[in-house]
This record gives C-alpha cells, sequence and structure tokens, in this order.
C-alpha cells in the first residue's frame, strides 16, 4: 500500500529553522518558503504554522530492508 502525499501543518518550536524543517520532511527550503509565502528564511517565530505539502508520510522505526 503506497501511501499518498498529503500536506502537515507543522509548529515551529525553539531552535527550528526552515532548513531543519525542511530536512526533517524530506523537502527543499524553498519549497517551504513558495508554500508559506515567506520572504525571509531567517523570519522564522516560534507558534508559527507552516503548511509542508507533497509529504509521503514515513512510517518510523523501521528501516529499511538491506537489498
Amino acid at each position: 500500500s503506497d501511501a499518498e502525499p498529503m500536506t502537515v501543518t507543522v509548529l515551529v518550536e525553539v531552535g527550528d529553522s526552515l532548513s531543519e524543517i525542511a530536512k526533517r520532511y524530506n523537502t527543499t527550503v524553498d519549497d517551504l518558503m513558495a508554500a508559506n509565502d515567506i520572504a525571509d528564511p531567517n523570519l522564522l517565530f516560534v507558534g508559527q504554522e507552516l503548511v509542508v505539502s507533497g509529504i509521503v508520510p514515513v512510517v518510523p522505526d523501521v528501516e529499511p530492508p538491506v537489498c
């Protein structure tokens, strides 16, 4: 069963940066900026909601099979 890409809302927490969030959700800073209408990637504030689209959910704590 292939996971459908979905959109998630991420709450910015202390210490988060766009690049961290992009890495966490396997997307790019450019995509995050475009999706959220962000002009300056350094202007991120705690409690801000970011929309991250095109996420393919990953089942946590499962190692991919080694081929």
